[in-house]
């Protein structure tokens, strides 16, 4: 199965299923989370590279109000730390606010160790 499979199924009881690859419609109604991978590398061993990835993701969860974005965001954390997905979340820069939508958003970043 792809991580981005097991991802959406972790996170499908989010938003009302409105979790989307890279983009989202500008018709979709808020909340939603869009998720995009950042980076993919392989584990490396001193005997060569294998088949397990270590991939980051960044989440990034619109809510029409600043509490609502980190409640999403929270809810988000708390289903990928209770799933069988092996992850770690890692730093990620501040909540921003888009002014040109009158939106909020939480950034959540993720590390999971995946088997290609």
């Amino acid at each position: 199965m792809s991580l981005q499979t097991e991802i959406i199924a972790v996170t499908a009881s989010l938003a009302n299923g409105k979790v989307y690859p890279q983009m989202v419609d500008e018709d979709v109604r808020l909340p939603f989370i869009v998720y995009r991978v950042l980076s993919k590398a392989p584990l490396e061993t001193l005997s060569g590279g294998t088949i397990q990835m270590n991939v980051i993701v960044e989440f990034d969860c619109y809510a029409d109000s600043y509490l609502s974005a980190l409640t999403l965001a929270d809810q988000l954390r708390n289903l990928i730390d209770a799933s069988p997905l092996v992850s770690y979340e890692t730093s990620a820069p501040g909540e921003q606010y888009e002014q040109t939508v009158d939106v909020f958003m939480e950034p959540v970043y993720y590390g999971f160790w995946h088997t290609a």
